[in-house]
């Protein structure tokens, strides 16, 4: 950081500082003074700063980021790749929502799968262990299963899970 931005940053400190610690929202990123010495701090690899930094950090899930069909959801339809809801969260409500739980959308119906594979999955807050096969399952797991890939609808007979 050159001298003349250290000088306009540290007349603004306090405000910086102020608005870190009540309303880190309201923080004008695009403001250049503050851009380059985020850009400066973010740089280094080492300090007290860049240790914050990587505990803080969220890593971006690289195919939904860079894939803008995948930006966009109807609120309340089913997603393709689990049968799930897609449900709306507000930041604040994210650390209580259960997506095994609350984004199930079917029943616990049996229905009849026959999976490629055997498998351990935690769903609407049952564990189910199951060997390759045709298994009677509830129908949350049936369709998570089918939309995975795991396996397909069954019309035999089937064997309980164990």
């Amino acid at each position: 950081m050159g001298k003349t931005t250290a000088e306009e940053f540290s007349g603004r400190l306090r405000e910086v500082i102020s608005l870190v610690t009540s309303d880190p929202s309201s923080l004008n990123l695009k403001d250049a003074v503050l851009a380059r010495v985020i850009r400066g701090l973010s740089a280094q690899k080492e300090g007290e700063f860049a240790a914050m930094l990587r505990s803080r950090a969220a890593l971006a899930d690289e195919p939904v980021t860079t894939d803008t069909k995948r930006l966009i959801r109807l609120p309340s339809s089913l997603h393709g790749g689990s049968g799930f809801r897609v449900t709306p969260l507000a930041p604040a409500d994210l650390d209580d929502f259960d997506p095994l739980v609350d984004a199930v959308v079917f029943g616990e119906r049996d229905v009849k799968v026959d999976l490629a594979f055997p498998l351990s999955m935690p769903l609407l807050g049952t564990t189910f262990r199951l060997q390759k096969g045709v298994f009677a399952v509830p129908e949350a797991l049936a369709v998570f299963l089918c939309c995975r890939g795991a396996a397909e609808i069954a019309g035999g007979g089937s064997r309980a899970p164990g």
